[in-house]
């Protein structure tokens, strides 16, 4: 609303095909196409050169430097409560999830029909088993550990289920990580980046995302 109301738009399912760089950068979409003043980049950074087709090697090279862990998340409308905490975290190896959270324990579950919401997380490497498995098959994957952490899990009281993938869920900070973190500008005329990858040495999520586009705002 606050965008629109400053004759802004938002344009929702409409795939970036590619962004021809210069003085006045082309967005070029499925459904036509646009010329800005600039271009900030906020997705992942290998995919910033396959869009930029006549890019040169050196932002390729870089840009497959940065690696990412992808994210499995199953979604689960529950009939009843499961437990008393909102959110925690794992690292026991006989557990299949790194996280649950009873998003309803922190939300009031009246703001969802009465359901009670469940998350259940794994953040991973592209080759993780969880990248290949329908939603059913993930479901089973963590049903005993489920039952594990609340011990009157049912398969009955589940009302819905469903699964949602990221390749590029949050940036891995390696040895030297810091000087080679990318900065706003630089990369080509009036195209800059604003993302997940400036956000160290803090952790990826909204807070430190939102400083993030703040800082490049005013830097």
């Amino acid at each position: 609303d606050y965008i629109q109301a400053r004759n802004g738009a938002i344009c929702e399912g409409t795939p970036v095909l590619e962004i021809k760089v210069g003085p006045n950068p082309e967005v070029i979409c499925q459904k036509g196409s646009q010329v800005f003043d600039k271009v900030i980049w906020t997705g992942p950074m290998q995919a910033l050169p396959l869009l930029i087709k006549d890019t040169d090697t050196n932002l390729a090279r870089i840009s497959n430097t940065f690696h990412y862990m992808g994210v499995t998340c199953l979604v689960l409308v529950m009939k009843r409560k499961q437990g008393d905490i909102y959110w925690l975290n794992n690292i026991d190896p006989a557990i299949s999830f790194g996280v649950v959270i009873e998003h309803t324990n922190l939300v009031p579950s009246e703001d969802y029909g009465g359901k009670h919401v469940l998350y259940v997380a794994n953040y991973h490497s592209a080759e993780s088993i969880l990248s290949q498995l329908s939603d059913k098959e993930v479901l089973d994957f963590h049903f005993s550990s489920l039952q594990k952490v609340f011990p009157d899990f049912k398969e009955k009281d589940i009302d819905q289920a469903r699964v949602f993938r990221d390749t590029h869920s949050c940036p891995v900070y390696d040895l030297y990580y810091s000087k080679r973190m990318p900065c706003y500008e630089g990369w080509s005329p009036n195209l800059d980046i604003c993302g997940m990858t400036q956000v160290y040495p803090e952790d990826r999520n909204m807070n430190n995302c939102v400083r993030n586009a703040y800082n490049y705002l005013n830097q």
